[in-house]
């Protein structure tokens, strides 16, 4: 299974596209009651759920990641990195349904209609995915070169060791910002192989963004045709693919990391 719908240049990772589909789906049916019953309109109620649920699973993320954060707190309103905690999300937005519906003047049926239809859609997509992505999918036999030339094949990484393979460019924006989170992994963690694969740029290019901005790194290998991207349908960057001892292909992570959201995919990894 892909880990993103590519439409033309747009890739829009799954992570993101199933709950979206579950929230509009939702809302869909809780219309449908709306319209069979005659009620009051259940959107206003429902968007305000949506809202606050996310509101809530993001500060729950931060709070248990709080260590990571605390050292760059604006971070933590940086949402893009995808951190989010979707059980708190959850929870919270179950408590105001109950609140709306049963204690407030919510029309009842519709708004149930919504949250079970998002619930159910949500839950069952997100399992859908983790368990398509936790497989043995070995990384591509493919022989890639490093910043001076020299052949590597690609499998080398990974044997026994969990393995973090990040696709980056150096015209990208978000690859520039999440470069000196995994630097410091790197460092931080030398039972993992962190592999950096610049895609479709020459070595006198990489070497020189990486001497500007001050990156010592290792593992730096070239993928001048884009060939580890296409055989896993990645398009956008960056994208990190993360792969356990067993081989496994844990998770892929379709734009930047914060150190916190990496920590959290290490440890899993780790343990």
């Amino acid at each position: 299974m892909p880990a993103a719908l590519n439409l033309g240049p747009l890739s829009l990772p799954l992570s993101v596209l199933v709950p979206m589909v579950a929230v509009f789906l939702g809302l869909w049916l809780g219309n449908r009651q709306v319209k069979r019953q005659g009620t009051a309109p259940v959107e206003p109620f429902f968007w305000r759920i949506v809202f606050w649920a996310l509101a809530v699973a993001r500060l729950a993320y931060v709070l248990r990641h709080h260590e990571a954060y605390l050292e760059d707190p604006w971070t933590a309103l940086d949402v893009r990195d995808g951190g989010f905690d979707p059980w708190a999300g959850l929870v919270w937005a179950w408590l105001l349904a109950w609140r709306y519906g049963w204690r407030g003047s919510a029309p009842r049926r519709p708004l149930l209609a919504a949250m079970v239809g998002m619930t159910v859609i949500g839950v069952a997509g997100l399992l859908a995915l983790q368990n398509a992505a936790t497989r043995v999918q070995p990384l591509p036999a493919l022989q890639l070169q490093t910043l001076d030339g020299q052949a590597v094949p690609l499998q080398r990484f990974g044997n026994g060791r969990p393995a973090i393979v990040n696709l980056w460019a150096t015209w990208c924006p978000h690859c520039v910002r999440e470069m000196p989170v995994l630097a410091e992994a790197q460092r931080q963690y030398p039972d993992l192989d962190i592999v950096f694969l610049d895609q479709g740029e020459d070595g006198a290019r990489v070497s020189r963004f990486l001497q500007r901005r001050g990156l010592v790194l290792d593992n730096v290998l070239l993928d001048a045709k884009g060939e580890v991207g296409r055989h896993f349908g990645l398009r956008a960057l960056p994208a990190t693919l993360f792969y356990g001892r067993d081989g496994s292909l844990q998770d892929i992570r379709i734009g930047a990391l914060s150190k916190a959201t990496l920590q959290e995919r290490i440890e899993r990894l780790r343990r």
